[in-house]
């Protein structure tokens, strides 16, 4: 059974440099694949007898994540729970940890506890996730010849007439754009929505090229050339080819129990006042951006405001590694670095961020990079500002998802970098999460090796999904 398992690691490792970009290839040599290959072939010699789910389990059991999630959620307690889903296009591990909900404020406006679990159909929050369904909204309209990633923006938007020469490609690749006021500071849609027509290239040197003002623009765009409301072409493009029954901009009422808490977030400005923030409600969207320019009313925009749930998210991922929701060729284009060599300076580092189509693209220091390097060369991926994570690897058909609420009850930005003994920081969560998705990724890629070794014995309509509740 096991004679031609070398086919196997080389398979990887030419997934592994499918890339564009010279520098996002080598990045793991073959031994590491081989490494993997013989973990599962150690756990088939020494469970002759066992069956697929118990192979499978034995796999879980020996990655340690849930070791890894336990200290993060219930020891450090870096945000109050999650749903994450990973796996191949066969199969899903999905874990559920922790509370939707801590606290509350009671009567006189003071902060009490509230306690409730996170279930597996828990509704998130997405944030800046939102991001990748405008991304595959534009690559559809360029994909079917509606629009062209080189036409000005202003051909097809006059209103933003300060963006002089900018083209649908340069939105699509984080180029950097600001307004002149704050969109969040608007008191109506019509101020907010003016706000942002005064957007204009920023030439600040060494600016990160990642905002929320491109997809902001590009929603319009969509608007624009197909005579539809930016969540309705949405919908029916992607929601409903990607069988996403439970992702809304507006919540239904019988759905606003299901909402995970995102409220009750600390700011710590540099003059180390804590700012609890109120305002982010059950089905408000934590981007006040976002509320300004409708969200409540069920207006989307380009940058965020998607709610969803675990399920949902596995589906949109798996519709875009088979192609139900985009061509594949498309989504790889996603995936392509874009950003060139423009260095950025942050809290004292000198890096280049690797960006694609508003998504991560692979970078090749590990430190740095969003996507799990291990994986193909085309992989993706998209976080958000409340706790959520996407990874999409079309090569390999491995996906990941990763919702949480990290803003709920927790200092999320801290100017100081002071510690209070009575607030949990979260505010350096995304890099400590790492260590968890990049385990979770590794499960899955052995996942696909066992899946390799073992497909004829696996039926291809038959697409299993574990629960495991983690205490």
């Amino acid at each position: 059974m096991f004679k031609n398992y070398n086919k196997i690691v080389d398979s990887l490792v030419e997934a592994h440099n499918e890339a564009e970009n010279i520098t996002q290839k080598n990045l793991y040599p073959k031994e590491y694949y081989q490494q993997l290959l013989n973990t599962v072939l150690r756990v088939l010699k020494n469970n002759k007898d066992a069956s697929l789910n118990e192979i499978r389990y034995f796999l879980y059991k020996n990655s340690g994540i849930e070791d890894l999630i336990r200290n993060f959620f219930l020891i450090e307690k870096k945000a109050p729970g999650a749903v994450i889903s990973f796996g191949t296009d066969k199969y899903q591990e999905k874990l559920v940890i922790g509370n939707s909900q801590e606290i509350t404020l009671d009567d006189n406006n003071q902060i009490i506890d509230f306690k409730k679990e996170m279930n597996e159909n828990s509704i998130f929050d997405l944030a800046s996730c939102t991001k990748l369904f405008t991304s595959c909204a534009i690559l559809k309209l360029a994909g079917e010849g509606v629009i062209r990633l080189d036409d000005n923006v202003k051909y097809y938007l006059p209103q933003f007439n300060n963006l002089g020469n900018h083209n649908i490609f340069d939105l699509l690749t984080f180029q950097p754009y600001y307004t002149k006021e704050r969109i969040d500071s608007a008191n109506s849609i019509e101020e907010a929505e003016k706000i942002l027509f005064t957007a204009q290239p920023d030439s600040t040197e060494y600016k990160d090229r990642y905002n929320d003002i491109a997809p902001m623009i590009l929603k319009y765009v969509v608007e624009k050339v197909t005579n539809q409301s930016f969540y309705d072409y949405v919908k029916e493009n992607i929601l409903d080819k990607g069988n996403m029954t439970n992702t809304f901009v507006r919540i239904p009422d019988d759905k606003k129990d299901s909402v995970v808490n995102f409220n009750y977030s600390y700011f710590v400005d540099k003059s180390n006042n804590y700012i609890l923030r109120k305002d982010s409600e059950i089905g408000i969207a934590t981007d006040k951006k976002a509320v300004k320019l409708g969200q409540p009313l069920g207006i989307l925009s380009g940058h965020a405001g998607l709610f969803s749930t675990c399920d949902d998210i596995v589906s949109f991922e798996q519709g875009l590694i088979n192609g139900n929701i985009l061509h594949p060729d498309l989504t790889r284009q996603m995936a392509i670095n874009r950003t060139g060599y423009n260095v950025v300076h942050s809290n004292g580092i000198t890096y280049i961020p690797y960006y694609g189509f508003l998504c991560n693209s692979k970078h090749p220091n590990k430190h740095f990079s969003d996507v799990y390097q291990p994986l193909s060369g085309y992989s993706l991926s998209g976080s958000g500002w409340t706790g959520t994570h996407i990874t999409i690897d079309p090569v390999n058909k491995i996906n990941l998802v990763f919702l949480s609420n990290r803003t709920h009850n927790r200092i999320v930005s801290n100017s100081s970098n002071i510690k209070n003994n009575k607030i949990i920081d979260s505010s350096s969560y995304a890099f400590q999460r790492k260590e968890i998705t990049n385990a979770c990724l590794n499960l899955a890629i052995q996942e696909k090796i066992l899946e390799d070794i073992i497909g004829k014995h696996i039926k291809e309509e038959n697409k299993e999904t574990t629960l495991r509740i983690i205490k």
